[in-house]
């Protein structure tokens, strides 16, 4: 479901909500002909209150929650780049050896291959990572909503807030098999000029088949992302439903409670 898309049905249920929660705080007033509006006002006024301190609250969580995730990514960032790092002169240190073996034609081709693999394994998990916070950033906003609608209207998403914990989850998940191939180092090692070819297929084999399953897993990522879009979407139709068969109910109760007590 696309974003404009979502945000037209959220904003059928505030409306639909709106109306109903209207009809129920209102209906009293009207049945004693304005003899409670003193109160009936104060009350309104305390319920803004207390749903603008709860907004700030869920604002304040939702900024701090951001941060946290924000430093954990750095901080797996820095620890996979100490180990690129160690990695990178462990590699070097082959490579001197490696120059004392082989010719130099050939020691250049091999290192060429290696660098081109390495540089696509960079621009591949880059990617990858700038996928998943794009897909995360958009289910902490969805969240902060569904948070706003339980403390506005008094209904219960905890079913979904379950699936979109799952979400995040296998994204966390994922993201860190990412992390992990992203430091890896391709190298090429061969004794002499007729193992290359064998040495080259085989490099290149294992490239494609690390990536094959970090697309994999991508995939299954995207998989849950459209069951939680799906189970959003299925409790929203339910909660269209339920105002719209509860809305006139309500209302009919509360005119017939009215006429009852009316001199």
């Amino acid at each position: 479901m696309s974003s404009n898309g979502m945000k037209k049905i959220l904003s059928k249920i505030l409306v639909l909500a709106s109306i109903f929660a209207l009809l129920f705080v209102y209906a009293p007033v009207f049945a004693h002909g304005g003899a409670n509006d003193t109160h009936t006002r104060s009350t309104i006024e305390q319920k803004k209150q207390e749903l603008s301190v709860k907004k700030t609250e869920i604002e304040a969580k939702f900024k701090e929650r951001k941060q946290e995730l924000k430093q954990k990514r750095e901080e797996k960032r820095v620890k996979l780049e100490e180990r690129r790092q160690e990695l990178k002169q462990k590699l070097e240190e082959r490579k001197v050896e490696f120059r004392e073996k082989m010719e130099k034609r050939l020691q250049e081709r091999v290192e060429r291959l290696a660098e081109r693999l390495n540089k696509r394994n960079g621009t591949l998990t880059d990617a990858y990572l700038r996928h998943l916070d794009r897909v995360e950033v958009v289910l902490d906003k969805i969240l902060v909503r569904l948070d706003k609608l339980e403390a506005k209207y008094n209904i219960d998403l905890s079913d979904v807030k379950a699936t979109a914990a799952d979400v995040r989850s296998r994204i966390d998940a994922v993201r860190e098999e990412v992390f992990v191939q992203k430091a890896k180092v391709y190298t090429v090692v061969i004794e002499n000029k007729e193992q290359l070819g064998t040495a080259f297929r085989a490099i290149i084999q294992q490239f494609r088949e690390d990536h094959k399953a970090l697309r994999a897993d991508l995939k299954d990522v995207r998989s849950s992302i459209r069951d939680f879009f799906q189970e959003l979407k299925d409790a929203v139709k339910t909660m269209r439903s339920t105002g719209s068969n509860e809305g006139p109910n309500a209302n009919s109760s509360n005119n017939n409670s009215g006429e009852g007590e009316s001199p």
